[in-house]
């Protein structure tokens, strides 16, 4: 009897210490942080509590801010209309694509729909508080890193093509173990070679890391980025949108971390538990 006391106490102290693990960390404006929330965050990003934290409470005010915004089922179907023009294929062949990679239509329409929202957030409350820079500052961003716009002679890769972006999961994930459908071929291209839409994701590929998954229309492809050979340097004329583009990610990224940690500065934030 003693034993099943004690084996019953121990099976609901570590309930109650599994409870502890779970819950709720923090509250920012009616919304839960979790303990696991943090924990999961520190893990996968190899960041403090502190500024696992941090970019949480974050997120938090990112989804109250765009929960805000009203978003019509119209807007929702006039964006996946155009990325079907876009990618030449009809709503009908979106789905079975959709299907195939486990996603399901409403979810896909609801991830289209928080897009939209964004862009409307940052159109509203970011997108105005920054200026068009002038020739000179985009001079000095250019001397400043001028890394950023200089780009290899060529490129050798291995490209693996699958029917499904599921195969090619199954592949990367065990390569020897078989039982995908994948065909590879190694080769080296010279960049000026390279199509103009795939180009950008190469060689933002770092050497020794795979692409993501790439829609070819009929399959799915990936790249091995085996190596980047040669540097080709682009003079401030050559590279000049490609600095401008640049300067404005940096700008809105900036702008945005300054609007929500203003937005901190109001938010009701509840420790819960340290």
């Amino acid at each position: 009897m003693k034993k099943i006391l004690a084996v019953t106490f121990l099976s609901l102290f570590l309930f109650a210490e599994a409870k502890i693990v779970d819950g709720v960390a923090i509250i920012v404006d009616n919304q839960p942080i979790m303990m696991s929330e943090i924990s999961k965050t520190r893990a996968a990003l190899k960041i403090s509590k502190k500024e696992a934290i941090d970019k949480l409470i974050i997120q938090k005010l990112q989804k109250n801010a765009l929960e805000s915004i009203k978003v019509g089922e119209d807007e929702v179907d006039q964006k996946i209309a155009q990325i079907a023009a876009r990618n030449k294929v009809s709503e009908a062949k979106m789905r079975g694509l959709l299907k195939q990679q486990g996603t399901s239509w409403t979810q896909y329409r609801e991830n289209i729909k928080r897009e939209i929202q964004k862009q409307k957030f940052f159109q509203t409350e970011v997108l105005s508080s920054i200026e068009r820079p002038s020739e000179d500052e985009l001079k000095l961003y250019y001397k400043n890193h001028k890394q950023l716009f200089s780009m290899p002679t060529s490129i050798t890769m291995t490209e693996y093509k699958a029917k499904t972006k599921r195969d090619l999961e199954i592949f990367f994930s065990n390569p020897l173990a078989g039982g995908a459908d994948v065909n590879s071929r190694k080769f080296t291209q010279k960049v000026e070679k390279i199509s103009p839409s795939l180009l950008p994701i190469l060689l933002q590929t770092p050497s020794g890391s795979i692409t993501p998954a790439i829609n070819s229309g009929n399959g799915y492809i990936v790249y091995y980025v085996e190596s980047k050979n040669g540097i080709r340097k682009k003079s401030f004329e050559d590279a000049h949108d490609a600095i401008l583009q640049k300067w404005e990610e940096e700008q809105r990224e900036s702008a945005l971390k300054d609007y929500f940690e203003k937005q901190r500065t109001k938010a009701v934030i509840e420790i819960i538990r340290d």
